[in-house]
């Protein structure tokens, strides 16, 4: 009794409004570019150590009490010195998996090593840049409808660069970090001949040029770098008021 259809349906209509209105943001930026200088040396500890985690997306990363990354979920990661247990390679979310992990080999990829075959560090670093597109603009880069067409758009990258620049990234210098990232060929990313051997004595991999330097010296980490390197205070990950302006100019604009 007291029950009334019409009203019923105008509320599921009023809520299916609200849920096509909401729409995925990024961070502010410069939050996202201090967790993501966070998890390059996560990356590199993990890399040194012959790690490659083959799943590395936002969902995989936390935040601890002090609001510092924390790299999560190892079940598919692969190692490269101990191989006995390594799980398939086809493996990974398809939006942040490289054109080596796609096609199940590596295209121009180094192989030093015999062990070292299909996905390797590089991975890491494509899904790295993948993972700084969300960041910035709430999508990732090759997001489609079904995995089958987002495989299809990674695998294109092979034989020529088809990125391209999202509205959200207004930087410059973060375009240019995203670009050396995602190169269809594993050795031509940025960092990618950095650990490509193994040093059987140590159990470690081999580290040529001051390991992932490389990353962090790119321009888009400049303040992050300076400050790091002359032993200041630690970074708080909070927004800049240059961040509040932008969004809030753009909320108005909208």
């Amino acid at each position: 009794p007291g029950y009334n259809s019409g009203d019923d349906d105008t509320n599921n209509n009023r809520a299916a409004e609200k849920e096509e209105a909401l729409v995925m943001m990024g961070c502010h930026r410069s939050t996202a570019k201090l967790w993501l200088y966070q998890l390059v040396d996560a990356l590199e500890h993990m890399h040194q150590r012959g790690i490659v985690h083959r799943d590395l997306k936002a969902e995989n990363i936390l935040l601890n009490s002090n609001n510092d990354i924390v790299l999560i979920d190892f079940g598919t990661a692969k190692d490269l010195m101990f191989t006995d247990l390594n799980g398939p390679e086809f493996v990974g979310t398809p939006d942040f998996m490289s054109p080596e992990a796609v096609t199940g080999r590596d295209d121009g990829g180094t192989k030093d090593v015999a062990d070292i075959a299909d996905t390797g560090p590089a991975a890491d670093l494509w899904a790295l840049g993948a993972l700084t597109v969300q960041l910035q603009t709430g999508h990732t880069p090759y997001w489609s409808p079904s995995p089958y067409l987002a495989f299809l758009k990674i695998k294109k990258a092979l034989k020529y660069p088809n990125l391209r620049r999202p509205v959200g990234i207004v930087d410059d210098e973060c375009w240019d970090f995203i670009q050396q990232l995602m190169k269809g060929q594993a050795n031509e990313r940025l960092g990618a001949n950095v650990f490509d051997e193994i040093d059987t004595d140590q159990r470690r991999m081999k580290q040529r040029d001051g390991g992932y330097d490389c990353l962090r010296q790119h321009p888009y980490f400049a303040d992050v770098h300076a400050e790091r390197n002359a032993k200041k205070s630690k970074s708080l990950p909070i927004p800049s008021l240059w961040d509040f302006a932008v969004r809030a100019c753009a909320e108005m604009a909208y």
